[in-house]
């Protein structure tokens, strides 16, 4: 059995191998690699459980289009006798360092969460979601960095698991728009909570809905674990939700975020910009090498299956009545 079968978890290979931009079996090795990773861990062993609770399955399936992201959510169909509730569309070469989506959104800086272990976690929290309670709401105040309360629960959950990976993180994320730091200040598990006094009642909402998830995150111990915060000390996690610094926080931190993200946002697409003049310089020059180049010259870049076809050229134009081929200038 596939490690992630056990858990309802059905890494799904596409159909026809042609349309898709992975090379099918190693996304498929890669994926079940990834999926034990987050299995050896407290908070990922939790995850994967509650998917199995859920009653339905998640599939997992490889991005048939360029792009660099990764998405998860509901669905709602039957395949193979098996219900399914979630799906995750997800290609960990996307977020390999290196890669031109690594390097157009400026991975070297906005990294954090970014990981594709962790990008994997944040999406199976996504289909998680989607196949029991989904509940989009926007954010505004400490946490509009978040979006909406789907994303929130995300990156929350997936700071948890990579603060649990310790130095094999990429670091804490401060919020779904770009994979930003969160600051050092509220990366601690109490002052996580003076961002915003939207956190405490978001996460007793989360309780409510996913009981079971909630309480075996807060057996993990890890530097940054808002949940456990909760369940240890809940006196002092109300009294910082209303703290008169909380508050002030809450109400000017919006404007700022806008002003640091909007900086973020100018920084990639000057990067987009020159990767995609460079990219085009690159065509150029090539177009330009092939409009130049004669078949003889095509056929010694292309080797011996080069050789064979300018042969056959030949000889095709020999017998068409057309003279010698035109093998040079």
């Amino acid at each position: 059995m596939v490690f992630g079968e056990q858990f309802h978890i059905e890494i799904r290979k596409p159909s026809d191998p042609w349309d898709t931009t992975v090379n099918v079996d190693k996304w498929f090795s890669d994926v079940e690699i990834l999926l034990r990773k987050v299995g050896n861990t407290v908070s990922g062993k939790a995850l994967l459980q509650a998917v199995l609770d859920s009653k339905f399955w998640v599939a997992i399936e490889p991005l048939n289009w360029n792009e660099c992201n990764a998405h998860g959510g509901a669905t709602k169909h039957i395949r193979n006798n098996r219900t399914f509730g979630g799906i995750v569309k997800f290609d960990p070469m996307v977020f390999a360092k290196g890669s031109s989506c690594y390097k157009s959104r400026l991975g070297g800086k906005y990294s954090h969460g970014g990981l594709a272990d962790e990008v994997l976690f944040h999406e199976m929290i996504h289909a998680l979601r989607g196949s029991v309670v989904h509940d989009k709401t926007p954010l505004g105040g400490g946490l509009w960095r978040y979006a909406d309360t789907e994303e929130f629960f995300a990156v929350v959950l997936t700071n948890i698991y990579i603060s649990e990976k310790g130095k094999d993180g990429s670091g804490l994320r401060g919020g779904e728009r770009g994979k930003i730091p969160l600051e050092p200040y509220f990366a601690n598990s109490l002052c996580f909570f003076a961002s915003s006094t939207q956190i405490l009642p978001l996460l007793r909402e989360f309780k409510t809905k996913h009981e079971k998830l909630f309480a075996d995150l807060a057996k993990v111990k890890s530097a940054f674990n808002p949940i456990k915060a909760m369940v240890d000390h809940p006196k002092t996690v109300e009294q910082i939700t209303n703290a008169a610094a909380t508050i002030a926080n809450e109400r000017g931190a919006e404007k700022h975020q806008k002003w640091l993200d909007q900086k973020r946002v100018t920084e990639v697409k000057a990067t987009s910009s020159a990767m995609a003049a460079q990219e085009q310089k690159a065509i150029e020059e090539t177009l330009k090498s092939i409009a130049n180049a004669t078949p003889q010259q095509m056929a010694n870049k292309l080797g011996s299956l080069g050789s064979e076809a300018f042969d056959i050229a030949q000889k095709l134009g020999r017998s068409a009545g057309l003279g010698a081929f035109a093998g040079s200038k």
